[in-house]
C-alpha cells in the first residue's frame, strides 16, 4: 500500500467522532514507518487540530512505563485545570504534577488508583510504535491499548513489524478484537530522499548537488530494490562526508562515486555475505567490459559464489559505471578515510577518450545496447569491431567476449560474416594480439571463473588460457633468473631481501626456479649464506596452516633435499660444511613434510 493510500485512510479515521478500533501500520524494520508517522501523519493530525501522542514500546517491561511515557507526552498540553479536577486530590501546579509523577514508582501514589486513561483524549491520537520490540507480551499490550479504544473511543495507531511477532495464531486472535484495519506500509522513496536532503539544509552546496543528482540516486536505489530508511540515511551521510573530495570532479566521476557508495552502503548496513571487509578481492572489478563474457552463461543458485550474487544484484545493469575505490570502501567499512589514497585513485581515474575500437565494443556489447542503435550505427560500429578484432588491436583476454558476441551476431544474421569467417577473424586477431605480450592475472582469473556454454567460445577460451600460461611461464623464468642471480652474489642481506620481496600477497618463490640450476648455486654458497637461507625457510613455513596456501612448493623442496643429499654423498666436505648442509637437507625435508601435513583436506593440488 502506498503512503498516499495510508494518508487517505488516516484522514478518514481521525475525522470520525469516536474510534471503535485501532489502525495498525505494518512494515519491516527500517522501512520508514516511524519517519512517516512523525512527519506526514503528525502534520495531518495538526491540520485537524489534533495532537499525536507518540510512545515507543521498545524495551518496555511494565504497563506503568507506558503510562509514564504517555503522561510525559501529554503534560505540555495540560493547561486546563479542569483536567486535574478529575484527580481525587487536586494539584494546582502542573509542573508539580509532572515532577511528582516522575519520582513515583507507580501511578497509584499520585492518582490514587486513577491512570492516564482518566484524562481527556478527545483531541489526541495515541501512536504506539515498536509493538514487536516490547518485553511485555502482545496480549498485555493490546489489552492495554484496548481500554483506550473500546472504552474511551480514543483514536489509536499501532506501528509494528508483524513478521517479527511470535505466536502468530494467538496474536491474530487478539489483534482482531482491537485492530480494525492493517495498513501495509511501503516507503515513498522520492519523499524519503527529499526529507533526507532537507537534513543538510545548512550545507547549500551539498543539498544543491543532491537535488541535481536526485534522479540518479532514485534510479540506483530502485534498481537495487532498497527502501530501508536507515540504509538510505547512511548512504546520504557517506556522500556528505565525501562530497568535499569529489565536488569538483567530472560528472562521470561523481556518478561513479554515487554508484560505488550506494552499493557498499547497502552491503555494509544489510550484512550481505559478500561484504567481508577483510577480503574485497572478488569485488575489485576494474574492467567493466569483463561482464560481457557472462553473456550466455547460466548458473543455478546453488552453484553461484558470493561474487556471482554480488554481480547479479549490483552490476548486471550498472557495470559500465562501476569502478572500485579502495579508500571509499575502507571508509564505509571502518570510518577512516585515507585522503591521500583517495586523491591518488581520483587521479588514476582521469577519463581518457575511448579509441574507436573501444567505443565500438562499448556501444555494441554493454547492456545489450546494440538494440538501441540505428541500422547505420550498428553497421558502422560492427565494421570497426570486426576490423579491430582481425588486426589484433584488442587484448587477448577480450577475445572471449568478442567470440561470444560475434558468433551471436552471425547466428542471428546481424552481420554478413558466417560462423567460419568469424572463426578465421578471431584466430587471426588472437595471434596478432599475442605479440603484444600483455599479461593480466586478474582478467584470466575472472575468465576462468565462468564456463563458456558456446562451444566455439570455449575453444577461444582454451587458446587464451594457453597463451596466458605461456606468458606466465616466460615471466616466471625471468623472475627465476632474478632470484638465482641474487643468490650468486652470496650476500646474506640480499638473500633476505629477495625472500621478503616474495612474501605476503606474492606467495610464489620456489615455483619460479629451475631446481637443478638453483641447487648448483645454493650448494656452493658460504656457510653464512646457507645459514641465512635456512632461517628464511623456517620463517616462510612457520604458519600453522601453511599447506593451505603454499602446498605447491612441496615438490620443489623435496627435490632440493634430494639434490643436497646427493651432493653430500658425492663430495668430501669439512666437518662444519657437512654439518650445515645436513641441517639444510633436514630443514628442506621438514618444510616439505609440514606442507603435506597442513594441506587443506579435500583440495586437489596439481604438482
Amino acid at each position: 500500500m502506498t503512503s498516499n493510500h495510508i494518508e487517505t485512510i488516516f484522514k478518514e479515521y481521525i475525522s470520525e467522532q469516536k474510534a471503535h478500533s485501532a489502525l495498525l501500520i505494518n512494515g519491516v524494520w527500517g522501512s520508514g514507518k516511524t519517519f512517516f508517522l512523525k512527519t506526514t501523519l503528525t502534520e495531518i493530525a495538526k491540520s485537524k487540530n489534533q495532537d499525536l501522542v507518540y510512545v515507543s514500546l521498545n524495551g518496555i517491561s511494565g504497563i506503568g512505563e507506558i503510562d509514564r511515557a504517555i503522561f510525559i507526552q501529554i503534560a505540555p498540553y495540560l493547561k486546563d485545570k479542569s483536567w486535574i479536577k478529575k484527580i481525587s486530590q487536586p494539584l494546582t501546579n502542573i509542573a508539580d504534577v509532572a515532577s511528582k509523577f516522575l519520582t513515583k514508582s507507580s501511578l497509584s501514589d499520585l492518582f490514587r488508583g486513577m491512570g492516564v486513561e482518566m484524562f481527556d483524549f478527545s483531541n489526541k491520537i495515541l501512536a504506539f510504535d515498536d509493538l514487536e520490540r516490547s518485553k511485555l507480551s502482545v496480549h498485555e499490550i493490546l489489552g492495554y491499548v484496548n481500554k483506550f479504544v473500546e472504552h474511551k473511543g480514543v483514536k489509536t495507531l499501532i506501528l509494528a513489524d508483524e513478521s517479527k511477532i511470535d505466536d502468530k495464531k494467538k496474536y491474530d486472535e487478539i489483534k482482531e478484537k482491537v485492530v480494525g484495519r492493517v495498513l501495509d506500509f511501503k516507503a515513498d522513496i522520492p519523499f524519503v530522499i527529499d526529507n533526507l536532503i532537507m537534513v543538510y539544509n545548512g550545507n547549500t552546496d551539498f543539498t544543491n548537488f543532491l537535488t541535481q543528482k536526485k534522479n540518479k540516486i532514485l534510479d540506483l536505489v530502485r534498481s537495487f530494490k532498497e527502501d530501508n530508511l536507515r540504509i538510505l540515511s547512511f548512504y546520504i551521510d557517506v556522500l556528505h562526508r565525501l562530497y568535499p573530495t569529489f565536488k569538483l570532479k567530472s560528472d562521470q566521476m561523481q556518478d561513479e562515486v554515487l554508484l560505488f557508495c550506494a552499493i557498499f552502503s547497502i552491503t555494509f548496513k544489510s550484512g550481505d555475505p559478500y561484504s567481508v571487509y577483510s577480503n574485497p578481492a572478488p569485488l575489485v572489478v576494474s574492467r567493466p567490459l569483463y561482464f560481457a563474457i557472462r553473456v550466455g552463461t547460466r548458473k543455478t543458485e546453488e552453484s553461484k559464489s558470493d561474487a556471482d550474487h554480488f554481480y547479479d544484484k549490483f552490476l548486471s545493469n550498472t557495470y559500465r559505471g562501476y569502478n572500485f575505490f579502495q579508500s571509499i570502501y575502507d571508509f564505509i567499512f571502518t570510518g577512516y578515510l585515507d585522503q591521500e589514497l583517495l586523491n591518488a585513485e581520483f587521479e588514476a581515474r582521469n577519463i581518457v577518450e575511448p579509441t574507436p575500437p573501444e567505443k565500438a565494443m562499448a556501444l555494441l556489447f554493454e547492456s545489450h545496447n546494440y538494440r538501441n542503435l540505428s541500422d547505420e550505427e550498428f553497421t558502422e560500429q560492427s565494421k570497426v569491431l570486426l576490423d579491430a578484432t582481425k588486426k589484433g588491436i584488442y587484448s587477448i583476454y577480450d577475445y572471449v567476449t568478442l567470440s561470444n558476441w560475434l558468433y551471436f551476431f552471425s547466428e542471428k544474421e546481424l552481420i554478413e560474416e558466417s560462423a567460419s569467417e568469424v572463426e578465421t577473424i578471431l584466430n587471426t586477431g588472437l595471434l596478432l594480439a599475442k605479440s603484444k605480450n600483455q599479461i593480466d592475472q586478474e582478467r584470466i582469473s575472472n575468465l576462468r571463473h565462468f564456463a563458456q556454454e558456446r562451444q566455439e567460445s570455449a575453444v577461444i577460451m582454451q587458446k587464451v588460457n594457453e597463451i596466458h600460461l605461456e606468458f606466465e611461464k616466460n615471466k616466471n623464468l625471468d623472475i627465476g633468473k632474478k632470484i638465482v642471480n641474487t643468490f650468486k652474489k652470496d650476500d646474506p642481506k640480499e638473500i633476505k631481501i629477495i625472500f621478503d620481496s616474495y612474501d605476503g600477497s606474492e606467495i610464489k618463490f620456489f615455483e619460479y626456479l629451475d631446481v637443478v640450476e638453483f641447487s648448483k648455486v645454493l650448494l656452493v654458497l658460504s656457510n653464512k649464506s646457507v645459514d641465512t637461507f635456512i632461517d628464511e625457510l623456517d620463517d616462510r613455513y612457520k604458519a600453522i596452516n601453511i599447506g593451505q596456501t603454499l602446498y605447491a612448493e612441496k615438490q620443489v623442496l623435496g627435490q632440493l633435499a634430494d639434490l643436497t643429499n646427493a651432493f653430500l654423498e658425492a663430495n668430501e666436505l669439512t666437518k662444519l660444511r657437512k654439518f650445515i648442509l645436513k641441517e639444510l637437507s633436514e630443514k628442506l625435508s621438514e618444510s616439505a613434510e609440514k606442507l603435506e601435513n597442513t594441506r587443506k583436506q579435500g583440495t586437489i593440488y596439481l604438482d
